[in-house]
């Protein structure tokens, strides 16, 4: 986690019960994989405070004045305590999403 004043920050607003996005690659995927790495930001701020991860992806490019882009959510669910393994889980399922 490159920016600890972001992680505080994310930390302190879910632990408000605000909501908050967060896409886990941290940049935008030029790649020809499906998926860049995910940072483990996301998994571990829902780890300290608790809260849930609703995984999602967006399809498709944004194209103004036209209804392209398409986003789709998963089930929210709760982080354990390996962070690594949690980070994966999420991965595959956002990639779950992507491909269906």
């Amino acid at each position: 986690i490159k920016d600890k004043n972001a992680l505080n920050e994310g930390i302190k607003l879910l632990n408000s019960n605000e909501i908050i996005g967060i896409f886990p690659e941290g940049t935008i995927n030029r790649t020809n994989k499906i998926i860049m790495d995910f940072k483990f930001g996301a998994v571990k701020m829902s780890y300290e405070t608790k809260k849930p991860i609703i995984p999602f992806s967006i399809k498709k490019k944004y194209k103004l004045f036209k209804k392209s882009v398409v986003i789709k959510f998963d089930k929210p669910y709760y982080v354990s305590g390996n962070l690594e393994k949690e980070n994966k889980i999420l991965m595959n399922k956002v990639i779950k999403l992507l491909k269906e």
